[in-house]
């Protein structure tokens, strides 16, 4: 499914457009962000979400910039957080001649971590995730 048809299944709307941010709130007040799939793995017997950010190498959109800002104010420890998988086919990189490339999203998986927030990092967009259960949506 693609990344508006998820949102919208999880009640938020106008996502998915060209500069949309990759994350919005639920109804019930819960962010939900675009979760890239390649970053969940097992940590001390349970899945985490952790995404390294670009580590300050690129300029970040304004659709990036915007969705940092969102979960950089959305921010507590230990607070909610519903991570909804999305597919990239390909996670981006540095290319032969230097240039920093984005990932590219494929579409969403249409399965979702509810979560609890461990960490956001402002200048590179870092974020790591404890997940507690998964659902579809």
């Amino acid at each position: 499914m693609n990344y508006g048809e998820a949102f919208n299944k999880m009640g938020i709307s106008g996502m998915g457009h060209i500069g949309a941010p990759w994350c919005g709130f639920a109804p019930d007040g819960v962010m939900v962000m675009m979760a890239h799939k390649n970053f969940f793995h097992k940590e001390e017997g349970r899945y985490v979400y952790d995404d390294k950010g670009n580590l300050g190498e690129i300029e970040h959109s304004a659709s990036a910039r915007k969705s940092i800002e969102l979960l950089v104010s959305y921010f507590q420890p230990n607070r909610p957080i519903r991570l909804l998988v999305g597919e990239f086919s390909d996670d981006g990189g540095v290319e032969a001649n230097g240039k920093i490339r984005g990932a590219s999203f494929l579409r969403s998986s249409g399965d979702f971590y509810e979560a609890t927030m461990v960490s956001v990092e402002r200048t590179s967009g870092a974020i790591k995730c404890a997940c507690t259960s998964k659902s579809e949506v």
